[in-house]
């Protein structure tokens, strides 16, 4: 896939409130330092507490699904249905005049988050059931021609997901690849007996991305700080949960001094210094490199 293409394609996936005919669950080190640019808040609420035991027992956003995936399913795909925007044109999005259903992202790029977390797998589907959906839309093939293969991989890789000895998507796994072959020649069908001047429809990807080690401090030292992805602050919201309240909204995390912290996207912060003042605001670490320092100032 050329890399010209890649900013474009990562940008191709929704609209607020649109998964088109997807419904299938309704019914059911380079160093350097970087200031960064943010809004004053100044509060006397303390930074998100440490984790402690005690407070697994509260209602939080990750046992919520782990208790209903499937009910929490359609919120993870609600979530990230309004926070990627939709491309101005599809040729931003074609790869040498063809569409390609593979991304260059997955859902869990949005969320920061490692292996064996329930939620990921369920938005690396999520993801890509709404990618495919977007850009066959977008490239002019109608619902009724990808419809029911979709349909059909989102339930598949659904029922797997809940069914193997973990939480787990793989898109290299058998069934996986032979559903989207079933979407791409649906299409590519429909394009040539009834469509020959829609682009062809392929399945290749093969370009991926991963996190970088940053490490967060502030200005004056003593601070403390904390960030959650915005995907997660989002999908507390969806949750009915407080973003904003550690004990249930969990996906608080605090930097332990002098350790990198692993991150990938888009996060909220929450810096406090010990006489109580508090800055707030959001970072990307997109453009970031491994390695690099981000500097809190204090308001």
């Amino acid at each position: 896939m050329k890399d010209s293409h890649l900013s474009a394609l990562k940008r191709l996936l929704f609209t607020t409130g649109a998964l088109v005919a997807v419904g299938l669950f309704a019914a059911c080190s380079t160093g350097g330092e970087t200031n960064v640019p943010v809004s004053n808040s100044t509060t006397n609420t303390p930074a998100p507490a440490a984790w402690t035991p005690e407070r697994r027992a509260a209602k939080t956003s990750t046992s919520l699904v782990s208790a209903d995936p499937r009910a929490q399913y359609l919120n993870i795909k609600r979530t990230l249905t309004g926070l990627v925007p939709e491309p101005a044109s599809l040729d931003e999005s074609l790869d040498d005049g063809r569409v390609d259903i593979e991304d260059c992202q997955n859902g869990s790029e949005h969320l920061g988050i490692e292996d064996e977390d329930p939620v990921l797998p369920l938005a690396d589907l999520a993801y890509d059931v709404v990618h495919i959906s977007r850009v066959l839309n977008l490239a002019g093939y109608p619902e009724r021609v990808w419809g029911a293969p979709l349909r059909e991989l989102e339930s598949q890789q659904f029922e797997l997901i809940l069914g193997g000895p973990r939480f787990v998507y793989d898109h290299g796994e058998e069934r996986n690849r032979a559903a989207r072959q079933r979407i791409v020649r649906a299409a590519n069908e429909y394009r040539e007996e009834e469509a020959t001047d829609l682009p062809e429809v392929i399945d290749e990807g093969g370009c991926g991305a991963g996190g970088v080690g940053i490490n967060v401090v502030t200005e004056p030292t003593g601070g403390r700080v904390s960030i959650i992805p915005v995907f997660f602050y989002e999908l507390c919201k969806s949750q009915q949960l407080n973003p904003d309240d550690p004990a249930h909204c969990d996906r608080w995390r605090e930097q332990a001094a002098g350790a990198l912290m692993e991150v990938s996207g888009d996060y909220f912060y929450r810096a406090a210094w010990p006489d109580g003042v508090e800055r707030r605001g959001r970072l990307s670490f997109t453009r970031l490199k491994d390695g690099q320092t981000v500097t809190i100032s204090k308001p």
